[in-house]
């Protein structure tokens, strides 16, 4: 097998954990215990408990894991350059929307050095409104009354 082959099958590898990694983050937003605290996060983040905070650091710190890992597979060359950038971005603002996510950045960004995915995470972020969770959850609350709405006039 060829050098070239070895590099398709271990991006190949990459992505399916980075996959599987994905899928088992998203599996936390699913469990109503965490989907009430992630709520409580963006809409009263002052009446969160030690233990929620807990939970909500775990749920971002895993976020973060997976996009520094993604980070690094590119930089190795595994991937094309700039797609871990565009998927931060992508998604930075359903992960980091809000001002408990923004707070927690702002405490986890003492202890992650000065490498490059801290920086790109930072710059990022910088985008990233603390209103952004707050957005999306009125707009879906608008999409939905202007449906009602409108089948109510029919």
């Amino acid at each position: 097998m060829n050098f070239a082959r070895l590099a398709d099958l271990a991006a190949a590898q990459f992505s399916q954990n980075g996959s599987i990694a994905y899928d088992q983050f998203e599996q936390i937003a699913l469990e109503p215990s965490f989907a009430a605290v992630w709520s409580k996060s963006v809409l009263k983040p002052q009446s969160l408990t030690p233990a929620e905070y807990r939970m909500l650091d775990s749920y971002l710190a895993i976020r973060t894991t997976i996009w520094e890992r993604a980070y690094d597979i590119e930089q190795a060359g595994y991937t094309p350059k700039g797609e871990t950038e565009s998927s931060m971005r992508r998604y930075g603002g359903i992960y980091f929307g809000n001002s408990f996510a923004k707070a927690w950045w702002a405490e986890e960004r003492l202890r992650c050095g000065t490498g490059d995915f801290c920086g790109l995470l930072d710059r990022v972020l910088v985008d990233v409104g603390s209103d952004e969770n707050d957005k999306w959850i009125k707009n879906i609350q608008d999409a939905l009354a202007a449906e009602s709405s409108k089948a109510l006039e029919k």
